[in-house]
């Protein structure tokens, strides 16, 4: 019996041995020398990771997309604690009253309406704030249906012009700009969000192992743009149903992997974009039921 058991010692340490050498090489594929950084960017070991549970889900309600259906889908699985919620108006829009009561009957932490332009902030501000919602989203893009071309041509001055309004009545401004206008200049306009969201979902595709632009690269150096005149403002990303997923990879695994890679960042949490078919809102459950599960 002591022979068996020597032999069975010996042999769990040879195998020990061998997945530490396969950890290794390993290592070195990803690594290569060391301190390089294959494809030009590797996200950091995510311990520990900044901030603290419950993080934040940022739900989007659509207006043409059916309500009981939105409910449905988010209202389990939204935290009072920590998550936002808000109605995205198409330009000219006016938010109804069931709109309002659907985001009052949800559990979230900041609730709120999203405009394209200064014009829709304007004329809806006093009633967001009598309504009981505590924030406006300026989702600042250019088209025949977006933001005016004036605003676009003065990203920084429009985001102030916009915070002037919330301050005014009482409510905070999330600045939720387009990719490129944020990229561009929300190292400047970025000190007057009280919340900030960033549209990077046409990278969603990327893995951080590739060269740089990509998800996670971009992901850094906009927080350390809003970080430049912003200490405070909770940084939410953004994925897209819209948008490819990884290679290999399905659609949701990518938003999961997506997430993976910028939460040790500081960033606060995650939205996801989405269509009015079956699978768009299939791929929006299971990863609101993902995040729920894992990250609040």
């Amino acid at each position: 019996m002591a022979m068996a058991s020597l032999i069975k010692a010996l042999g769990r340490n040879l195998e020990d041995t061998r997945d530490s050498e396969r950890g290794r090489r390993h290592f070195r594929r990803r690594t290569s020398n060391a301190g390089e950084r294959v494809g030009g960017f590797v996200p950091p070991v995510p311990t520990p990771t900044p901030g603290t549970r419950p993080r934040v889900l940022r739900a989007i309600f659509l207006p043409y997309v059916n309500t009981t259906t939105q409910v449905n889908l988010y209202t389990p699985h939204l935290k009072s604690s920590s998550d936002q919620v808000l109605y995205h108006m198409g330009k000219g829009a006016t938010p109804t009253n069931a709109q309002y009561t659907t985001l009052l009957n949800a559990p979230a932490l900041h609730r709120g309406i999203e405009f394209f332009q200064l014009a829709d902030i304007s004329a809806n501000a006093a009633t967001i704030k009598a309504k009981g919602l505590d924030f406006i989203s300026y989702d600042m893009e250019g088209g025949a249906n977006g933001t005016p071309a004036a605003e676009m041509a003065d990203p920084v001055g429009s985001m102030q012009s916009a915070k002037n309004i919330c301050t005014a009545n009482g409510l905070l401004l999330q600045g939720a700009a387009a990719r490129a206008t944020s990229d561009a200049s929300a190292i400047n306009f970025s000190q007057y969000c009280d919340l900030f969201h960033y549209q990077i979902q046409g990278y969603q595709e990327v893995p951080s192992t590739s060269p740089p632009p990509n998800y996670y690269q971009e992901t850094t150096d906009m927080v350390t743009k809003v970080r430049t005149h912003n200490a405070t403002s909770p940084i939410t990303v953004q994925v897209s149903t819209g948008r490819a997923a990884e290679a290999g990879l399905t659609m949701v695994d990518t938003f999961i992997k997506r997430w993976n890679e910028v939460q040790p960042l500081d960033v606060a949490g995650i939205s996801t974009w989405f269509s009015n078919d079956a699978t768009s809102l299939g791929f929006l459950n299971d990863f609101v039921v993902w995040f729920d599960t894992n990250w609040h």
